[in-house]
């Protein structure tokens, strides 16, 4: 049993990338990079979460389902293996497509071995259905805080 507790923190349940609004059909706010403004029709859709009928609750499951997948699938023992004995904070910023796949990972970690984790975590994520906006797909950034201490 894993001795490191490994918490992903999903603010507000929204992912946030160089903090442009990107506004909901239902006028709640969320945060995500986009080169412009645009109205959501359908959140990105995580396997599982298919029959959430409002974009917050798209989010929630979202953000719910990929804190899950990290939790589940990164490494622990890198920490260990490294001495890091202390609150270890991390990030990833990553694009879903058109899609739906995982790309552009960018990480922010402490040893590259944890960058290395990071990104080997967020590319086993299932193909997701994409955002869309006006009935079309797009392509949206997000940026996914990472926490953990021994």
């Amino acid at each position: 049993m894993k001795k490191i507790l490994l918490s992903v923190i999903i603010c507000a349940m929204a992912f946030v990338c160089n903090a442009q609004e990107l506004l909901t059909n239902n006028n709640q706010s969320s945060k995500a990079m986009a080169a412009h403004k645009f109205q959501l029709d359908q959140f990105a859709i995580y396997p599982g979460c298919e029959g959430k009928k409002t974009v917050a609750a798209q989010q929630e499951c979202f953000g719910q389902a990929v804190s899950k997948h990290v939790n589940r699938n990164f490494n622990t023992d890198i920490a260990k293996e490294l001495k890091i004995e202390d609150i270890i904070k991390m990030y990833a910023v990553f694009k879903i497509s058109e899609e739906g796949e995982i790309i552009d990972i960018k990480t922010r970690a402490p040893h590259p071995a944890l960058d290395e984790e990071i990104k080997r975590v967020l590319s086993l994520i299932p193909e997701i259905e994409p955002a869309t906006s006006s009935g079309e797909p797009i392509a949206v950034s997000f940026t996914l805080p990472i926490v953990f201490s021994i």
